[in-house]
């Protein structure tokens, strides 16, 4: 692949081979589209072994979404990855390991900018989302490991 090229594609299905790029960086995105779970093990699946990725998570605060009726909690949470801690914990779990992760900001959603909050407002809820900006990276487990080490004298 040239270094230049671009593609524009679906975030959850990335027309790449395995294994391509060192590096991956996401702008908020990943948070926003409808199988962020398949996106973030397409991102994995691209990224060489050793690679980095960085991007920027939202998360709703979890004191704003105790306000929410129970059963709407529960079908958002399942739906919107930012009521269930962001898109850091699903790439965690997809065998991405953390580098940092730096608090940004808080601020309240627009209801322009979600559909979760023009819900939420219907409630009397205004949801506040905090911002981190994190690099993660895919190990370089495929070879082994020996640590040596020496007694002090």
């Amino acid at each position: 692949m040239d270094p230049l090229d671009s593609k524009i594609s679906d975030k959850s299905n990335i027309p790449i081979k395995e294994e391509t790029f060192d590096y991956i960086g996401d702008l908020g995105g990943l948070s926003n589209v409808a199988d962020a779970e398949k996106a973030v093990t397409e991102a994995y699946r691209v990224l060489k072994k050793g690679g980095t990725m960085f991007s920027i998570d939202l998360v709703i605060k979890e004191e704003d979404i105790r306000l929410l009726p129970r059963e709407f909690r529960r079908r958002m949470q399942s739906l919107y990855l930012p009521m269930r801690g962001g898109c850091l914990n699903t790439a965690l779990e997809a065998g991405f390991e953390l580098l940092t992760r730096d608090f940004i900001l808080e601020r309240e959603l627009a209801s322009e900018e979600s559909e979760i909050q023009r819900m939420s407002e219907s409630f009397g809820v205004k949801l506040r989302v905090e911002m981190y900006f994190f690099y993660i990276y895919k190990a370089r487990t495929s070879f082994p490991l020996l640590i040596l080490s020496s007694p002090y004298v």
